[in-house]
């Protein structure tokens, strides 16, 4: 089998990574490769360097498509408030690690094209993840959480004056993060309701 069919395979082994479902180290063992074949004889399994290429392809070609898409809005909404934004912190227990999620929610307007082409007769809220990982800075504090946040919405190009809110959890690191922040303080928003939707997700609590 050569790469090009080859390919699609590895995708497909590096989706069940990213969803949780097996880990890379499930693709070396014998037992799993047999019990594979004797479904798919022609079934191939990457090696991890395979697995983190396609990862991060992956994730620069829907950052592309993220920035693209607020690039679009900024220009429709002239440069007025038109992006929610929520901030969810949370300790995993088991592994001792912080992990952090911003998301992201915009207004899509009436006959906009989503999927497969289908046209949408009516107004609704498209939400979507910019970020969710283990916290990069160490500890969780405000500061560290702060610069975090800055970094993440630079990365997107999405602008402070393009923010019509920001929901934190009920956590007071994520809260005291965005107190630091001059330009969007006023447009805190401490309701947290929305912030329990990625901690349920993940199975962790706070």
């Amino acid at each position: 089998m050569n790469f090009s069919e080859a390919f699609p395979h590895h995708v497909r082994a590096a989706m069940i990574r990213s969803a949780g479902i097996a880990s890379a180290r499930l693709f070396v063992k014998e037992e799993f490769i047999e019990y594979v074949r004797g479904h798919a004889p022609i079934a191939v399994f990457p090696n991890n360097l395979m697995l983190n290429r396609i990862t991060a392809c992956v994730d620069a070609l829907q950052t592309e498509g993220l920035v693209e898409r607020l690039k679009q809005l900024e220009k429709e909404y002239k440069g007025q408030p038109h992006v929610g934004v929520q901030l969810d912190m949370w300790w995993d227990k088991e592994t001792h690690t912080a992990h952090g999620c911003i998301m992201l929610t915009t207004v899509v307007e009436p006959g906009a094209v989503w999927k497969n082409a289908k046209t949408h007769p009516q107004l609704y809220l498209k939400t979507e993840i910019l970020t969710m990982a283990a916290f990069p800075l160490g500890r969780k504090t405000g500061e560290n959480i702060k610069a975090w946040f800055l970094n993440e919405l630079s990365r997107v190009g999405l602008k402070h004056s393009s923010i019509s809110g920001v929901t934190p959890d009920g956590a007071a690191d994520g809260q005291c993060a965005l107190s630091l922040i001059p330009e969007l303080r006023e447009k805190v928003d401490t309701c947290h309701l929305p912030g329990h939707s990625t901690r349920h997700a993940d199975g962790e609590e706070h």
